[in-house]
């Protein structure tokens, strides 16, 4: 990979990320007196064209799908390696089968809450999942629904679904860290396998699960040790908690209450975290790591709207949507 051939792009990705909202935006919208004041306050920034629209509020999620489509379209225009951008785009893939499998399991039509990811319509994932071939989709997403698919027909757990999916996502992640050849990239899918790992750990504490499906679906490649995990995995959430006070995530747990072991919903603590690693990126010139980094701030601030408006929806005090909300 030519690190040199992302100056130009990186110049571009400068000039979007102009567009994302500040803080100062996000307070202005938490103080709004209504939704029509909240839709004023995006309508001056660069949601004016999706603002504007009379349902813009009652459909946000299809309007952030849309915008974020479009991101999609001009990086993978501009990206020297089309590739790199599978770093963002396999978790919006992985989402999509994830949404495909449950509605084969369910019946129910998951479609409205599908993402797009600049690659595979619904349909087609839609498709693979159900007929177990495609033409269309990378040999790996297809070995990820072939292996869901047998362990749905021995096992009938869905809850395995997110699991297995979630242990495919990560490998293929860190094969393309490793293909970039970029330290800042291998960091933080290491760093991203370890807290899913971690997560997975406290998860089977809870619902005590045996090791036998603890070595199918935590993710090889992270920095402990998957045996060391799998042990861990079948002890006290109290020992677990000791485990994480000496990692580099220590800062996630609140030592003065088992029952409530994270500082916050772990998936925010995983947000914020990874963010924090993309804040090199200010600092970089060269290579894919701004232009990722400009992808990770978009997600976490389309998330962020998201909590907003569904917060005022339900009439949540504004402390309560902003412990909630991701570092901007």
């Amino acid at each position: 990979m030519n690190d040199l051939a992302y100056s130009q792009v990186n110049t571009i990705v400068r000039m979007r990320e102009l567009e994302l909202l500040s803080k100062e935006v996000f307070e202005r919208m938490l103080q709004a007196d209504s939704l029509e004041e909240l839709r004023e306050v995006l309508a001056s920034t660069h949601y004016a064209p999706f603002a504007r629209e009379a349902d813009f509020i009652e459909n946000i999620d299809r309007y952030l799908m849309q915008d974020i489509g479009e991101l999609f379209e001009d990086l993978y225009a501009l990206a020297p390696d089309k590739w790199v951008l599978s770093i963002y785009t396999q978790r919006l893939t992985f989402h999509n089968i994830k949404l495909a499998m449950k509605s084969k399991v369910t019946g129910v039509d998951y479609e409205a809450f599908a993402t797009p990811d600049g690659s595979y319509p619904y349909s087609e994932i839609t498709r693979a999942v159900n007929t177990g071939t495609s033409s269309v989709l990378e040999p790996e997403f297809m070995s990820a629904i072939q292996e869901v698919n047998d362990y749905m027909e021995k096992e009938q757990q869905p809850r395995g679904i997110d699991l297995l999916l979630d242990r495919h996502f990560f490998s293929m992640q860190l094969e393309v860290a490793k293909k970039s050849g970029s330290k800042e990239l291998m960091r933080e899918v290491i760093a991203f396998v370890d807290l899913m790992n971690l997560s997975i750990v406290e998860r089977a504490i809870r619902n005590q699960e045996g090791v036998n499906l603890m070595r199918s679906v935590l993710v090889d490649g992270g920095t402990f040790s998957k045996e060391e995990l799998v042990m861990l995995s079948q002890k006290e959430i109290g020992e677990f908690a000791r485990f994480v006070l000496e990692t580099p995530f220590k800062e996630f747990i609140q030592t003065e209450s088992e029952d409530g072991l994270w500082k916050k919903q772990f998936s925010v603590l995983m947000d914020d975290y990874l963010t924090g690693i993309y804040q090199n990126a200010s600092t970089v010139a060269f290579g894919p790591l701004p232009l990722l980094a400009l992808l990770n701030a978009k997600e976490i601030e389309q998330k962020n709207i998201r909590l907003v408006v569904k917060g005022m929806r339900s009439f949540l005090p504004i402390e309560s949507i902003r412990e909630r909300m991701r570092g901007i």
